[in-house]
């Protein structure tokens, strides 16, 4: 193929036409772009209402029963429930590589077929959770009553509902609208009525009715009738009772009505004006750039006439900082491959240099053609992957373009030196790519969130080697086929310098090179010594902590956020105090950081909720304050969102009675530091339990934000019947339906009204249901017309209830949570002292199941999955090198150079005063592949040349003298593909500059590695072999 290729002109161009065609047409319409790529393994989701139940109620009759089918579902890893008043959401994480399609009609078949779920309960709701993610925020805000802002939210919604690629949208921490019918109890006993009775007449007179069909000779009629009310004012009339002289009773003589939203005590804020909140999503498919220039594109439109008083804006733009990661990451890898391209121009004939550096877009190209079948959307970590390949895929093309050149001063034709000099370096430039490609394939078995990320790295690096094997073997050599041999004549520009550079490594390689491997080689034993020395030295250094080893960084965020959490029971008013407090600290730093060349403050789009926060959109006991950044490439103000957060909690300073204050100012943040699970039956031993871990947590030096998941909890009022009661025949069921009715409410109708759900409801003025002696107040309807009070048929008790039961694999848990304000804390000991602290609180608490699950348990689990597959990588490579070497022991020899690959990692990361990260160990896996292929290229030509000249000693410094140049070359393109991205400060790199120090320091490193210890290693295995053919030898002659 490579002949034919090299011959045949018009297929080599045609190839090359197609992989720029289809990676083009595939970076344009086929990849999504989005800032991260899901991070979760696939979950589905199943909700469920049970109105007016507690949550031991959820629990017990809806949560249980679901868990137990599922329990029988191979595709399901894990399983979460959450138990709440009137809803239970269970949660079905699935394996890796399910589909999950399939799983979710499985999931639909096991819900289909429970048949003890309470009949009270509305149809379970499964979906694929997280399936859309956040684009950007839109804010409608202006001191304007709610309902004046949610009207025009909502029109605003349905024409934003109209754009063509907006598929999901949300209205945001909104009130449900309802038409509350409350009726007091002066008039239930007056006009004899109950509420039973209300809600009969109200369902009965207000909604549309058909009676069938008239078949008549003229065609069929539909029979209807329509009296469906959408208003409060159109329920005003409907008659709820006749009286016995023949009038009516009309509701509104015996009802207030409200149409309005439902009890919440929600206050949401945009920079201080009350606001309406609008949330832009899109599905992994789509492109959230594109989707957020619609969305601001037609905000602008609207800005051109909106009503007095009301203003819209956009804020949490993720679009935006997907374009600007996006666009440091294009600038780092557009700067790279400029100084790959300075670096073969200095070294190479310019044809030559341009034929290799057009291997770099071509093989990229090829990795976007086929990027969509992989599932690999375009995206801050699939980003780094192309930039972490970027001097990698010339290592072939310089090896190959070399010695091509090498043969033009032999070969008969350019032709022919294509062909041979290809061919000559066509099995180890193979063999060192394959390595490397390998030595990648670990890292689509790594489970957990970092698995999901090194999956993506791998799927992008794994092409652009391939592909460039492809380019090296079919298009080079037919562009090299052209490529004249300079005459002396021609040296001219930059010829002459290439010259002087040649010349100058030519008498820098006679000058110190060879005397230095010569010495080396006649003191292998002190060599080796030395290489080790330094290899015990770097690893002591990351075993004792000198080299501190964390996780993940912390890396600045573009948006800062602090979650109040207060003790069930708090007045709201309180909270809303609370809230409003933070609010203002977050409008002082506004006023402190106003940026000097803008005049803008660096602060911006404040956002203040009370009475909702994340996942718990009615708790009127949480709220929460964020605010945007100005991007850091906008402003010159030298700070980040984590030094103003440390501001910001200071200018809070405590939260009397807070349970838990919560700042979240970190960029990439998936799990806690620290997140230990404690799990059991009895919540009340639980929260015991979960106290004493805090406690304990708040004692470790630089410990903040300490805080556990349990949400204390209601108290709960429980009714007994009295003897009175008993006597008149009242049954409890029915006693309870009367309370419910009076103080929850009857829902009589759902009705959809300008595409918004409206419920109707009858119950109690609020003023007659808001106390314990309302409770006793309350009058019981009696068979007959009687009324009376609630106090004398029943009996009160008043304990506490949890407010939210959660529960992991069918137990009850809690999860206590903190982080660390020194980012430089050494995971492994913090790991090491907590398994410690847990081991005691099991002897404690036999009964009880303490876990790791937060940063701690995510780093062993991919430790532990890494770990097995190198080991399975080193094998696959042994193998490969063995075969075409057709030797046990020429493969050891490449290998031997793996573990002396980490000392210029290492030393990397103590010149940059950076922490080893597991993004530093995923670089290690890459400078693997590197190192090895430059010596599996070493090792196949001093074989070769050692089979032209019989003479072990001359052959290797022979060639290891020819490889000076093209290992420098390689090593030094791979240096600086990522020197740009090794010295970027910016927020979008920061997490990803660790694996670029591991791979760039280690590839400098690298040369001294292949060039002293490959020859070193190579003669002394040699020797040992010498020895033992002699050994054998004559033990056969003595036999």
């Amino acid at each position: 193929m490579i002949a034919w290729f090299a011959k045949n002109d018009i297929a080599a161009n045609l190839l090359m036409a197609c992989l720029l065609l289809a990676g083009a047409w595939s970076l344009v319409y086929q990849i999504p772009q989005q800032v991260l790529p899901k991070l979760e393994s696939e979950q589905i989701e199943i909700s469920v209402r049970y109105p007016a139940a507690v949550p031991s109620d959820v629990e017990l009759k809806v949560t249980t029963h679901i868990e137990s089918a599922l329990r029988e579902l191979a595709e399901v890893a894990q399983i979460h429930s959450q138990s709440r008043q009137e809803y239970s959401h269970v949660i079905a994480k699935l394996h890796n590589n399910v589909d999950v399609n399939e799983a979710m009609q499985k999931i639909q078949l096991k819900i289909n077929a429970i048949n003890t779920l309470p009949h009270e309960i509305d149809n379970p709701k499964i979906q694929i959770k997280n399936e859309f993610t956040p684009v950007l925020g839109i804010a409608v805000y202006g001191e304007q009553p709610q309902q004046v802002l949610r009207r025009y939210s909502e029109q605003l919604f349905s024409e934003l509902a109209t754009l063509p690629e907006l598929r999901k949208l949300l209205m945001k921490h909104a009130p449900d609208y309802e038409i509350s019918i409350e009726v007091p109890t002066e008039n239930l006993q007056k006009y004899r009525l109950s509420f039973e009775q209300i809600a009969n007449a109200i369902a009965e007179n207000a909604q549309d009715l058909s009676a069938g069909y008239l078949y008549s000779p003229n065609g069929d009629i539909i029979i209807r009738s329509q009296g469906q009310a959408y208003t409060g004012d159109a329920l005003n009339n409907i008659v709820v009772k006749y009286q016995p002289d023949g009038s009516t009773l009309k509701l509104h003589q015996v009802a207030q009505i409200d149409d309005g939203f439902a009890e919440l005590a929600l206050n949401t804020r945009f920079n201080g004006y009350p606001a309406v909140f609008i949330e832009i999503l899109q599905t992994e498919q789509q492109n959230a750039i594109r989707i957020a220039q619609l969305v601001k594109e037609f905000l602008a439109r609207k800005q051109e006439n909106l009503p007095e008083g009301i203003f819209i804006s956009h804020w949490s733009d993720n679009a935006e900082r997907l374009k600007n990661r996006i666009s440091g990451m294009v600038s780092s890898a557009v700067y790279g491959s400029i100084l790959v391209l300075l670096m073969l121009t200095l070294f190479l004939r310019p044809a030559v240099a341009f034929w290799v550096f057009l291997g770099i877009p071509l093989s990229f190209l090829g990795a976007f053609a086929v990027m969509p079948f992989f599932g690999v959307s375009l995206n801050l970590i699939s980003m780094f992957g192309f930039i972490l390949v970027l001097g990698m895929v010339v290592d072939d093309a310089i090896v190959t373009g070399e010695n091509v050149y090498s043969h033009l001063e032999h070969a008969e034709s350019g032709l022919h030196a294509a062909i041979a000099g290809t061919k000559e370096v066509a099995q180890p430039v193979t063999l060192g790519l394959l390595t490397t490609v390998v030595a990648f394939i670990p890292l689509f078995f790594v489970t957990g969130t970092q698995g999901i990320i090194l999956s993506q790295i791998a799927a992008v690096v794994i092409p652009v080697l391939l592909f460039s094997l492809i380019e090296t073997k079919w298009v080079l050599p037919a562009r090299l086929k052209f490529v004249q041999l300079q005459t002396g004549n021609q040296v001219t520009g930059l010829a002459r310098w290439q010259q002087k550079i040649n010349y100058a490594f030519a008498y820098h390689s006679e000058r110190y090179y060879r005397p230095a491997l010569s010495w080396c080689i006649e003191y292998k034993f002190s060599c080796l010594v030395i290489f080790f020395g330094f290899f015990l030295v770097v690893v002591s250094a990351v075993f004792t902590g000198e080299n501190k080893f964390i996780f993940f960084p912390k890396i600045s965020s573009d948006q800062v956020k602090v979650v109040l959490t207060m003790p069930a029971g708090t007045n709201t008013q309180i909270v809303e105090k609370n809230i409003q407090h933070i609010q203002q600290q977050a409008q002082q730093l506004q006023a402190n950081y106003i940026d000097p060349s803008s005049g803008l403050s660096i602060v911006r789009n404040i956002v203040s909720v009370s009475g909702a926060a994340g996942d718990e959109e009615n708790n009127p006991y949480m709220g929460y304050v964020s605010f945007d950044l100005m991007p850091a490439e906008q402003h010159n103000l030298p700070i980040t969102s984590l030094e103003l957060e440390d501001e910001w909690r200071s200018l809070i300073g405590p939260v009397i009675g807070a349970e838990s204050l919560v700042f979240e100012s970190q960029a990439g943040k998936t799990n806690n530091i620290i997140d230990i699970r404690v799990s059991g039956e009895n919540l009340n031993e639980l929260q015991k339990v979960a106290q004493i871990v805090k406690t304990k947590l708040a004692t470790i030096p630089y410990v903040e934000d300490v805080a556990d998941n349990y949400i204390p909890g209601r108290q709960q009022l429980f009714i007994e019947l009295t003897p009175l009661a008993k006597s008149l025949g009242v049954t409890r069921s029915e006693l309870l339906k009367q309370v419910r009715a009076g103080f929850w409410g009857i829902e009589v109708q759902r009705i959809i009204r300008h595409g918004q759900e409206v419920k109707v409801k009858v119950r109690l003025p609020l003023n007659e249901r808001s106390s314990l002696p309302d409770l006793q107040r309350f009058m019981i309807h009696l068979n007959g017309g009687k009324h009376v009070p609630l106090s004398q048929l029943a009996n009160f008790t008043i304990d506490t209830g949890p407010q939210i039961i959660r529960r992991v694999d069918h137990q009850r848990s809690i999860d206590i949570t903190a982080d660390f304000s020194d980012p430089k804390i050494d995971i492994r000991k913090l790991n090491n002292l907590l398994e410690e602290y847990l081991h005691e609180l099991a002897e404690d608490f036999p009964h009880l199941s303490f876990k790791l699950v937060g940063e701690s348990s995510e780093l062993k689990q991919t430790l532990e999955s890494l770990k097995w597959g190198i080991l399975a990588a080193l094998i696959v490579i042994y193998g490969l090198l063995a075969i075409p070497f057709k030797s046990y022991i020429h493969p050891l020899i490449v290998m031997s150079v793996i573990p002396f690959s980490v000392i210029g990692s290492m030393a990397g990361h103590w010149l940059m005063s950076i922490e080893l990260t597991m993004m530093s160990f995923i670089g290690l896996i890459a400078l693997v592949g590197v190192v090895v292929n430059d010596a599996v290229v070493l090792v196949e030509f001093i074989n070769k040349q050692y089979h032209k000249t019989h003479s072990l000693l001359e052959s290797v410094m022979k060639v290891t003298s020819t490889r000076l140049r093209p290992v420098m070359l390689t090593s030094m393109t791979t240096f600086l593909g990522l020197f740009p991205l090794i010295i970027d400060g910016s927020s979008q790199a920061a997490f990803l500059v660790p694996m670029a120090v591991s791979l760039g320091f280690g590839i400098l490193f690298a040369p001294f590695v292949t060039l002293f210890l490959v020859p070193i290693n190579y003669l002394l295995l040699q020797k040992c072999l010498s020895w033992w053919y002699s050994v054998e030898a004559k033990m056969t002659m003595r036999h």
